[in-house]
């Protein structure tokens, strides 16, 4: 098994929005990938918050933040947490994406600007990402 950090694509394209994904299920981020593709957007996966901050310390231009809660090595609460400690991190728009309904009350804790519940209406997820990162807006 490889050791070390985990090496993310790089991307100078900025013609579409890039979106952060992080989730520990690999068939939810590949679902999460497919369909912002097919809505006109570029993603970069992360397995866990620690993975996904090594993402935005990279530099890569991310316009939002999809972000699930329950995670191994580090959890959504505390990426969040981290995330907001960092000065230009801090405005990037993120959207939680959580299997626990009753994390819809604590997800206000964490000033997200939308809580989603899994399993996800892909209808309402789309139209909350066009509304945080429109197509075409600035990124």
């Amino acid at each position: 098994m490889p050791t070390g950090s985990p090496t993310f694509p790089q991307t100078t394209d900025t013609s579409h929005p890039l979106v952060l994904v992080v989730d520990d299920h690999p068939d939810m981020r590949a679902l999460l990938t497919d369909c912002l593709e097919f809505w006109g957007y570029r993603s970069v996966p992360a397995a866990n918050g620690r993975e996904a901050l090594e993402v935005l310390e990279s530099g890569q231009p991310v316009s939002l933040i999809l972000l699930d809660l329950m995670m191994p090595v580090m959890d959504g609460w505390t990426f969040r947490a981290n995330q907001l400690r960092r000065p230009g991190l801090d405005k990037i728009p993120t959207a939680v994406l959580t299997a626990v309904p009753r994390e819809q009350q604590r997800c206000c804790d964490l000033q997200v600007s939308h809580c989603l519940t899994k399993p996800l209406d892909l209808d309402v997820l789309e139209n909350v990402v066009h509304e945080l990162a429109p197509v075409g807006g600035s990124v």
